[in-house]
């Protein structure tokens, strides 16, 4: 791809991406990886997924694709929107599809946690596989990483833009998650939102909690929620060294014992109001809202895939696959 072709894709996905009203939707970069790995496949000339088991460069990896026949260019960014308008077939509620529609597209596009892009495009003669073509104009898509760690998660989650980004940190570029920011700038403004009569560190962008809460915004309560916790002499339990990383599930069981909060048993929710970090000064009203607490004759296609499990559960190795094609003429 030319880079303005670059910049149309990815800008064009952000721009989705930014319209969901998501609290943890992270921004996307390009990958030139992801975009080999994609260049790879489209010169194949098969329309359909990758088998994971046989292409373990896309682990972690979701890839949608598509085809536009009888054309010697694509549409961009038209030909981006297919996936993204599958979006009336979603449902929110239970992250399905509609009965007998497809929405795979779409689920992909807004992935809130993948944070890397890198797309393809090849002209075939012929193109085979799903949708077969004597010519066509086939594009790839690969996203990473698409993962789901647990089987409730839903693809995004709404709320006050840039309040739950994955960093732990409320770094923000209009409305989407910026990980790469260590310091405020045009592209990272701190809009963290912390509760329970936290602060804000303005350097971090992170909350500061008060004692007898924890988490990234302080609305969860410093407690030990497992007997694995702390155990005595002779008795099961976690180690010491368990707590070493804050992001396990030790962590997460056991936030006291660990010395990730100070606990309070007298804490008590909403106590004060919440704060918000400085970039809230700048941004418009309705980016700042906070909840409470209580043509010619052609043809296209597309598919998506999550080409590895989206479900990776620590202890079990229970696993699912979201697979979906769809095919549909344009004119």
């Amino acid at each position: 791809m030319t880079e303005a072709e670059i910049k149309t894709v990815v800008d064009r996905h952000n721009k989705l991406r930014r319209q969901e009203g998501s609290d943890n939707m992270e921004l996307l970069t390009w990958n030139s990886s992801l975009a080999g790995v994609a260049e790879t496949w489209a010169r194949g000339c098969v329309f359909e997924h990758p088998v994971k088991a046989e292409h373990p460069e896309y682990t972690d990896t979701g890839q949608n694709i598509f085809m536009r026949g009888g054309e010697r260019a694509l549409r961009l960014p038209q030909d981006l929107m297919p996936w993204y308008n599958e979006k009336v077939d979603f449902d929110y509620e239970t992250s399905t599809c509609a009965a007998d529609r497809q929405c795979g597209h779409y689920q992909v596009m807004v992935f809130a946690t993948a944070t890397k892009i890198g797309c393809a495009y090849h002209d075939c003669e012929p193109l085979t596989g799903n949708v077969q073509r004597p010519q066509a104009m086939y594009l790839v898509c690969n996203y990473w990483p698409l993962i789901k760690e647990h089987p409730d998660d839903k693809e995004f989650t709404k709320g006050v833009a840039c309040s739950s980004c994955k960093s732990g940190a409320g770094w923000c570029d209009d409305r989407l998650c910026n990980g790469e920011c260590t310091r405020r700038s045009q592209h990272c403004q701190c809009m963290v939102v912390c509760y329970n009569c936290a602060t804000v560190n303005e350097t971090t962008c992170r909350c500061q909690c008060a004692a007898g809460w924890h988490s990234h915004d302080c609305t969860v309560r410093c407690d030990d929620t497992s007997d694995m916790c702390d155990p005595q002499p002779g008795q099961a339990g976690y180690s010491s060294a368990d707590c070493s990383d804050p992001q396990s599930v030790v962590a997460e069981q056991c936030p006291a014992w660990c010395g990730f909060c100070q606990p309070d048993p007298d804490a008590v929710a909403d106590k004060c109001p919440p704060v918000k970090g400085s970039g809230y000064r700048s941004a418009s009203s309705s980016d700042v809202t906070t909840t409470s607490l209580a043509g010619n004759a052609s043809s296209a296609a597309a598919a998506s895939v999550n080409t590895r499990p989206m479900l990776v559960i620590s202890i079990a190795e229970m696993m699912t696959i979201i697979y979906s094609s769809s095919s549909s003429s344009q004119s």
